[in-house]
């Protein structure tokens, strides 16, 4: 039997891939109209060797995890496979290429770091003979790419915008990037924007009934991220994002304001200096890709960042703290009764005029309930899961004993 086709999604980081990944975890298996089978393919780790995961391990991994979903890993220097070394990535991966093959269906596999991982990819998974991959990525204009990346990792370094992108040298890169997939002969690379729902994009994309989400590890309000800079216990640097996952997984309606660093003055700077790479881009989309990314005047123009230039982030703005803490009190209210418990007792919203730090008696007691609360949701999903699996096999066990 051929080996089937398998879809790798690279990303970008964000872009939408934490909302794409937790849509696949709810949902891994699919078959198109033609009836091809579909299956989102999650990882598990033994001893140090990576496995593949299937169905309902990976919906009940989605369902148990603080992150919402199942991926794979990233790539690093070990990883290469000049590197000589026995890989765990590479030899998971052939592994979901024997079993796609034995059971005739289209593997799905994502992480929004390989997109900078072409020529790793090129000379390890991609290099044998006749294997194809359509490779996905979604990508945002500069200057939002941008602004997003220096909220999620950026403002934890201390840093202003302007200092940040100079001391990290933090660039706009995609096109780059995903001209070295373009080039590899055993790809078809797809690109899709950021303007239409990435979700939905990716099933019309393969013709798969993949119902959109709630958006998921998207850009914090102001008021959150300024409490989480306050009491750096919640989150200590850049990659300690599980806090917002919690948030946004039990405050969904929580709508505020979404921050924006970049100042007036800076906005054409960084829309020239990375003009080249949205060239590379655009260059390397199929024609249909490229006209609708192109739809979006900002790929090519900071004109619309000047006629509605985004609020800057107001980090301790009083409507957004009681925007906060409304939500974390309703918040803490759902997750308490999927528990089946009682949320307890703690401080009510306080005035608008009142201090900061009266705020923060507030709205930490509130968080710190709510991280407790999903906790103890996921442990109880985890526990009669693994009770359910351990009944299961206990019958099984006494048919086969019954039967002998």
């Amino acid at each position: 039997m051929a080996e089937p086709r398998c879809i790798l999604h690279i990303g970008a980081p964000k872009c939408g891939s934490s909302a794409l990944q937790a849509a696949l975890t709810a949902a891994p298996d699919h078959r198109d109209s033609s009836g091809q089978r579909y299956r989102y393919v999650g990882t598990g780790t033994v001893e140090g060797q990576i496995y593949p995961l299937y169905g309902g391990v990976v919906r009940r991994l989605g369902r148990s995890s603080e992150f919402g979903y199942s991926c794979w890993p990233n790539l690093r220097a070990s990883n290469l496979p000049q590197s000589g070394t026995a890989d765990p990535v590479w030899a998971a991966l052939q592994r979901v290429m024997q079993n796609a093959t034995r059971q005739d269906h289209v593997p799905i596999l994502s992480n929004e770091g390989w997109i900078g991982a072409a020529a790793a990819f090129g000379q390890g998974f991609l290099a044998k003979p006749g294997r194809r991959a359509e490779v996905v990525a979604f990508v945002r204009p500069p200057l939002d790419w941008v602004n997003a990346a220096y909220w999620q990792w950026g403002v934890w370094t201390g840093y202003g915008f302007r200092d940040w992108l100079r001391l990290s040298k933090m660039r706009y890169a995609l096109g780059g990037q995903l001209a070295q997939w373009a080039g590899l002969d055993a790809v078809t690379l797809h690109v899709g924007g950021m303007g239409q729902d990435v979700v939905a994009g990716f099933g019309q994309r393969f013709g798969l009934d993949l119902a959109s989400g709630q958006a998921v590890n998207s850009a914090a309000a102001p008021a959150f991220i300024g409490l989480q800079l306050r009491h750096r216990k919640f989150r200590r640097d850049g990659h300690d994002s599980a806090v917002e996952f919690v948030l946004q997984r039990w405050c969904g309606r929580y709508t505020a304001r979404k921050p924006w660093a970049i100042a007036p003055e800076d906005i054409a700077a960084v829309q020239a200096e990375s003009a080249a790479d949205v060239a590379a881009l655009l260059a390397v989309c199929a024609p249909g890709d490229a006209q609708a990314l192109l739809q979006d005047p900002r790929w090519l123009s900071a004109e619309p960042y000047h006629r509605s230039t985004p609020l800057s982030a107001q980090l301790e703005d009083r409507e957004g703290l009681a925007e906060l803490h409304h939500a974390l009190l309703a918040g803490l209210r759902a997750a308490h009764a999927s528990a089946r418990s009682k949320p307890p007792v703690l401080p009510p919203t306080p005035a608008v005029s009142a201090d900061l730090q009266v705020w923060d008696a507030a709205l930490v007691p509130a968080l710190e309930a709510l991280i407790a609360a999903d906790l103890a949701v996921r442990n109880r999903l985890v526990f009669w899961r693994s009770k359910a699996r351990d009944l299961a096999g206990i019958y099984q066990r006494l048919k086969a004993g019954l039967r002998g």
